[in-house]
């Protein structure tokens, strides 16, 4: 399974800030954007880190993201 290095998408490391990770499973990176998207800056969203949601949408949401 891929894993993605957290510190390169912004509001993912934001969405993991109490955890001592620097890696996360892409099925545990959906689960949090999709459980803490309230917390998600959208307008600070970069174009990779919108690329990598849509990606895991399509994965792991069957394109749907429950938010």
């Amino acid at each position: 399974m891929a894993t993605i290095a957290i510190n390169e998408y912004p509001q993912l490391s934001a969405l993991c800030w109490s955890r001592a990770i620097r890696n996360i499973e892409e099925p545990d990176a959906f689960q949090l954007y999709e459980s803490g998207w309230r917390f998600i800056e959208k307008d600070r969203l970069t174009t990779s880190e919108l690329e990598l949601i849509t990606r895991l949408t399509e994965r792991y949401g069957n394109g749907v993201l429950n938010v």
